[in-house]
């Protein structure tokens, strides 16, 4: 039997997007976000997430290629 979990919840937002450098396009290609969290004792940042308009383009079939 397994342990019950805990189910929090919180409000969570994305900060504002800035620029950054893209290791396999080698360019400032990518743009990062904060993934923020408000929880009873303050905000509290959970992760950043960073996609590049090149390579994590799904449309761009020559991304694709293996």
């Amino acid at each position: 039997m397994s342990a019950p979990g805990v189910q929090v919840n919180v409000p969570v937002t994305v900060g504002e997007p800035r620029p950054r450098w893209c290791r396999t396009c080698k360019a400032d290609t990518a743009v990062a976000v904060d993934v923020l969290a408000l929880f009873p004792a303050g905000v509290a940042r959970v992760a950043t997430v960073a996609v590049c308009e090149l390579c994590d383009d799904p449309e761009d079939p020559e991304a694709h290629r293996g």
